[in-house]
């Protein structure tokens, strides 16, 4: 049997949204979108221990990921205090990949 934390959500998002902390295990594409847009994480003291979300561009338009508020907590590539991952690079937008944890 599977359980319910196993199964993987998938939620297109084709404009500006602010994910929810009730979104865990949640995969965010882009799919249908027309034109870039912002998807903003949530507030991290809001979320429960092991709250993770993942993004995947299928959209020849790119997504932008915030972090809720500008708090400077994601890391990225050669940056341990990013504000925003942005996913605009008209060759890697298309199956761009980012795991949220």
């Amino acid at each position: 049997m599977v359980s319910q934390n196993q199964i993987r959500k998938l939620a297109a998002k084709v404009t500006t949204y602010q994910i929810l902390p009730n979104e865990i295990g949640t995969v965010f594409t882009n799919r249908g979108a027309t034109a870039s847009f912002t998807i903003t994480l949530p507030v991290v003291t809001d979320l429960q221990t092991g709250w993770w979300c993942k993004f995947f561009g299928v959209s020849a338009y790119g997504f932008v990921i915030a972090s809720s508020g500008s708090s400077d907590n994601i890391v990225g590539k050669n940056d341990a205090g990013a504000d925003t991952i942005t996913m605009t690079t008209t060759s890697l937008m298309i199956g761009a990949s980012v795991d949220v944890l």
